[in-house]
């Protein structure tokens, strides 16, 4: 007859009896923070991939997240399980999504978030525009070079201040 023991760490213990292999620690821990999955795949566009199987790497995900976590480190649990469940989530979306060809940008980015990074980049634009609008010729120069504006390579200012004659901490 098997005898069914029950593991008696709490708190952060938890974390440290999962590591060393403790089963129960380990299923306590995952389901106590079912709920962190369940909000990480909420907020995520499914595609093509099954909610049971989203779910389920999501699972994963903040059991990588219990093998990692640290107490000590002053981080809460929370922190280093959203970023491991995320990934796992839109690893299995972008999976399952493969096939039909709308997997990621060809920037390596999510649809959305390279709508949201291209709109940030025209605001930029606009807003240092205006700002250089009030600078000498010579300086919106210095801007242009450093900043990989138009497609330039962004030059060093010593590399700026060797074309122009002068030195690095005037061309600064």
């Amino acid at each position: 007859m098997d005898i069914v023991r029950y593991c008696q760490a709490k708190g952060d213990e938890r974390f440290g009896c999962a590591q060393a292999g403790c089963e129960e620690c380990q299923r306590v821990l995952i389901v106590e923070h079912e709920d962190l999955v369940w909000a990480v795949v909420k907020r995520q566009h499914l595609g093509l991939a099954e909610y049971g199987d989203v779910m389920q790497e999501g699972r994963i995900g903040c059991w990588q997240a219990v093998q990692y976590y640290e107490p000590s480190r002053g981080l809460r649990f929370s922190t280093l399980a959203w970023r491991l469940i995320r990934f796992r989530i839109r690893s299995a979306i972008a999976w399952a999504s493969k096939d039909e060809g709308f997997l990621v940008t060809e920037a390596g980015k999510w649809p959305e978030e390279q709508i949201v990074e291209d709109w940030q980049v025209r605001e930029l634009r606009v807003a240092l525009e205006q700002g250089m609008a009030n600078l000498s010729e010579q300086q919106r120069q210095v801007v242009k070079l450093h900043v990989n504006w138009d497609g330039v390579r962004p030059q060093t200012f010593a590399e700026i201040g060797k074309l122009w004659g002068f030195s690095r901490q005037r061309v600064h």
